[in-house]
């Protein structure tokens, strides 16, 4: 494996009370193809699943909201245990991109010299959106695997 380190986080998610009942959790296919595309290219690659992982842990929030997943503390504690050089975070759906800004900005607490890079329908059709954050350093647009490997690529210095 190359020295670089990745982690690539799928955020908790945020639901109505009301649609409790219809929760369901699908599998994180995108994240799954970009980690085995960034393993055959020797990379190290840890996915964190803050969703599946915390799938029976409910926070309320406010006005009929509720937080599924791990909390702050348990994502904060993942990423500072495997010290990672870059962190990607999905966002497939608008609705949830609090969730991605939040863990983008719970990366940057820990340390800010980390890479964040997010992916997803929502950085995918609201790029500038996503980049005015401070706490996203870098955004892929639509597939992600190729990109993602060219970015991981010029990181760690192999490319210019």
């Amino acid at each position: 494996m190359k020295h670089i380190k990745t982690i690539l986080i799928r955020p908790p998610l945020t639901i109505t009370q009301d649609s409790m009942d219809y929760f369901s959790i699908p599998i994180p296919i995108g994240l799954g193809y970009i980690a085995s595309y960034l393993e055959r290219y020797g990379y190290e690659v840890n996915i964190l699943d803050a969703l599946a992982l915390g799938w029976n842990k409910k926070n309320k929030i406010n006005d009929g909201l509720i937080q599924i997943g791990l909390c702050d503390e348990e994502i904060t504690g993942y990423i500072k245990n495997l010290k990672p050089d870059i962190v990607g975070i999905t966002n497939p759906y608008t609705c949830q991109v609090n969730n991605m800004y939040k863990i983008a900005y719970l990366v940057k607490k820990i340390d800010p010299s980390i890479a964040v890079v997010v992916g997803g329908v929502h950085p995918t059709v609201a790029p500038i959106e996503c980049l005015m954050n401070t706490n996203i350093d870098f955004l892929v647009i639509g597939e992600g695997e190729q990109t993602t490997l060219e970015l991981v690529r010029y990181l760690s210095g192999e490319i210019k």
